[in-house]
């Protein structure tokens, strides 16, 4: 298998966030590299088949940019738990996002995202999801927090 990579944006950008998807690679804070994926945006936008919205991301111009972490997928049933995990075809699309992706790490293969399939406003945003995703930001560092709050409404009432 060449070498496949995620870019996670949302519940993705830690550990404890990827792993428990049911693949059997236990991920740490060194398997997880900051990156940007230009000419996205991030949105509260994805609705799962239980009609909760999640965030997601949808082609913009090239002028934004959505920050987040690559991580290696070490096995095709990994691959496939996880992509059974972000309910791809129904939710999100995966798509090759390679040559939109900048980071000081070394790429050595293909690195995808999950696209939001059919962009809604609808569906109401989890407390808990919304809280998760906070603290991972947090985790993450002051830089990373500020970034993702600048490209990414996060004020609860307004979601």
């Amino acid at each position: 298998m060449e070498k496949t990579y995620i870019f996670g944006y949302g519940s993705l950008v830690i550990p404890h966030g990827i792993n428990h998807r049911g693949m059997k690679y236990n991920y740490s804070g060194k398997d997880l590299h900051e990156a940007k994926l230009v000419g996205f945006k991030r949105e509260w936008n994805a609705i799962s088949k239980v009609g909760v919205r999640y965030l997601g991301v949808v082609n913009n111009d090239n002028s934004n940019c959505v920050n987040g972490v690559i991580f290696e997928v070490h096995s095709l049933n990994d691959l496939e738990a996880f992509k059974k995990s972000e309910e791809i075809p129904v939710t999100y699309t995966l798509d090759d996002v390679t040559e939109k992706v900048e980071t000081t790490f070394k790429i050595e293969g293909k690195v995808f995202t999950c696209v939001t399939c059919k962009p809604s406003g609808l569906g109401e945003v989890s407390r808990y999801y919304y809280n998760f995703i906070c603290s991972a930001i947090r985790d993450r560092g002051e830089k990373f927090e500020r970034e993702f709050r600048e490209t990414t409404q996060m004020d609860f009432e307004k979601l």
